[in-house]
């Protein structure tokens, strides 16, 4: 370290404005700019400080860690004539003023991207079907996590399908969705990718031509880098999220790390939705079985019945007392032996047109109730389908008049 070098004044190098009315960003690099001054340092760049100055507070967090330790080095190892302890040491005072202030600011980020996960995370607990909740996602995450555009992708035979896309470029996305869906990545075992698809880490790729299969609809995007990470189902990577920025600047760990809290939360949230699914379409076989029950009674309670053996198939069924019909009968009074009073009325709309909703709220009886009226009017009458089954009820009810 030369003598020359130190001969700059405090005064002079860290000559700024108050701290209160200058942003965070322009005082770090007004200092980082005094330190490389007043010490000639050599550990950052132009571009980096641009970066800083653009509102980078990792790169700023970073240069200002690097530079302290510089400005310690050479406050140990150079000459003490040489130093001006007195400016080196408010030049350390600033410099950890700052770390501190950065480190602030960045947990304060944190945990407001923690509370947009939480509500995030309940407003999707709303989504009722799994497409919805897909579809969502993507939105949620630029939503909650500070990213401009996010891309849901399936994992299918070693390619990333994309399933759910959200820009803040609408004409960007669709010209991206078509070229994306036409070329799907196909993830190299030297990719980063590999990473969340065997790891089950979130990744931060700061440069997207490290990554030969996310390369090319990296490109398309013009993404400057990218955070991913997966979403995992029962212990089973089902896909993942891929996020950039595209107007807050680059993304860094912190929004790879939010990201993969996101991803974690939203796992199991599809968990929680397809298990609802599944007890939807549990309880509908339920319903239904309920419903094929109460006809039953019905038929019971409203005609004598007993029990007759199929002569085809051996099935023994529960059939109304008195003459077995096929489509030729001509006579009312074996149709009214046939079927129930209940059967009469719905077979009765369903000639007028009615669906089964409509005959529900006509007879004020469920629909699933009507289901089962209906599959026992067509086992009864022989009949193949409702049309059929209306078209022997109209001929029967033709001769009657005649």
């Amino acid at each position: 370290m030369s003598v020359g070098v130190l001969e700059v004044s405090a005064e002079q190098a860290l000559d700024r404005p108050s701290a209160t009315k200058v942003p965070l960003g322009r005082r770090v690099v007004a200092t980082l700019e005094a330190s490389r001054s007043l010490l000639s340092l050599d550990v950052f760049d132009d571009e980096q400080l641009a970066r800083v100055r653009d509102g980078d507070r990792m790169v700023a967090l970073q240069l200002v860690e690097h530079t302290n330790a510089a400005v310690v080095d050479c406050l140990s190892t150079g000459p003490a004539r040489t130093v001006r302890i007195l400016e080196v040491q408010e030049l350390l005072a600033e410099l950890q003023s700052e770390w501190s202030e950065l480190q602030h600011e960045l947990l304060v980020r944190q945990v407001t991207m923690l509370d947009g996960i939480r509500e995030a995370l309940h407003r999707l607990r709303g989504v009722e079907t799994m497409p919805q909740m897909i579809e969502r996602a993507t939105v949620e995450v630029c939503r909650s996590c500070g990213l401009d555009r996010c891309v849901l992708l399936r994992v299918e035979d070693g390619k990333l399908v994309p399933e759910s896309i959200h820009f803040d470029d609408a004409a960007l996305q669709e010209e991206w969705t078509h070229f994306a869906r036409a070329n799907p990545p196909v993830v190299d075992p030297r990719d980063p990718e590999i990473q969340l698809l065997r790891r089950n880490r979130p990744i931060l790729v700061a440069d997207p031509a490290t990554s030969r299969g996310v390369r090319d609809v990296a490109d398309a995007a013009e993404s400057r880098g990218y955070v991913a990470a997966p979403v995992i189902v029962r212990g089973n990577v089902v896909g993942t999220l891929h996020a950039d920025r595209t107007t807050s600047g680059d993304v860094d760990v912190v929004a790879r790390d939010v990201l993969g809290l996101f991803a974690e939360g939203f796992g199991f949230a599809l968990e929680r939705t397809a298990l609802l699914g599944r007890v939807r379409q549990q309880f509908t076989k339920i319903r239904d079985m309920m419903a094929e029950a109460n006809a039953t009674l019905e038929d019971v309670f409203d005609a004598g019945v007993s029990l007759r053996r199929d002569q085809e198939n051996g099935e023994i069924d529960i059939m109304p007392r008195g003459p077995s019909m096929s489509l030729g009968i001509a006579s009312e009074s074996r149709l009214m032996g046939l079927l129930t009073r209940r059967e009469i009325e719905v077979i009765a709309l369903m000639a007028r047109g009615a669906s089964n909703a409509d005959i529900a709220n006509e007879l004020v009886i469920s629909e699933g109730t009507v289901k089962s009226h209906v599959k026992h009017i067509l086992r009864k009458m022989r009949a193949a389908n409702r049309a059929q089954a209306v078209s022997c009820y109209m001929r029967l009810q033709s001769l009657s008049h005649n």
